[in-house]
């Protein structure tokens, strides 16, 4: 089966309040735009994986406690990043493919709320979502790392997804197709852009 992984770096008031309804809830004290979007793209029944690692220029300043965590600062933001608009049609034809998209947490929702402020358009499709933490409760990636990635660290977006693909993968070991079906349907979601 075919799954795009998608994580997210972006701005929130502090981690307790970067749940999707709180920064619904906060956006006017601080919009919480993506700098950072890691997305890959793999088949469970492959070793092939198409890696997309993308880095946004922000409006905001980008808070010192984010620098700190993912170690990306407005320097490499303004040299490596576009503005969204621009770099988020990188992102749009994978939208497109028929693939099942996972994350840990509403990082989806997030893209569309980002898309709507700067950009405003609609593109007319349907995408198929699961966040993975209905399935596998909260992945601590930070904690998965730590444990036994050691040369690698958490909060960079591609980083996360490939510790996401590795727990969403041993996951599914024991099940087969038909079971994976059913674990889609019952909580697959449809995010309209």
């Amino acid at each position: 089966m075919k799954f795009v992984v998608i994580d997210l770096e972006y701005f929130s008031l502090s981690n307790a309040k970067s749940s999707y309804k709180n920064l619904k809830k906060f956006q006017k004290v601080l919009y919480p735009e993506i700098f950072q979007l890691g997305c890959i793209q793999f088949n469970t029944e492959s070793k092939k994986k198409i890696k997309t690692n993308l880095y946004f220029k922000t409006e905001q300043k980008i808070p010192k406690r984010l620098i700190k965590l993912t170690k990306i600062t407005q320097k490499f933001l303004n040299k490596n990043g576009d503005i969204f608009s621009k770099r988020i049609k990188k992102i749009i034809p994978i939208l497109k493919k028929n693939n099942v998209f996972l994350s840990n947490g509403d990082d989806l929702k997030i893209i569309k709320m980002n898309y709507k402020k700067f950009i405003n358009k609609k593109i007319g499709i349907n995408i198929k979502f699961i966040n993975l933490r209905k399935i596998l409760g909260n992945t601590d990636t930070e904690f998965y790392f730590k444990k036994t990635e050691k040369n690698k660290r958490a909060h960079n977006a591609i980083e996360d997804c490939e510790i996401l693909i590795k727990v969403f993968k041993k996951y599914l070991k024991d099940k087969n197709r038909k079971e994976i079906k059913k674990i889609i349907k019952r909580n697959i979601e449809f995010i309209k852009f």
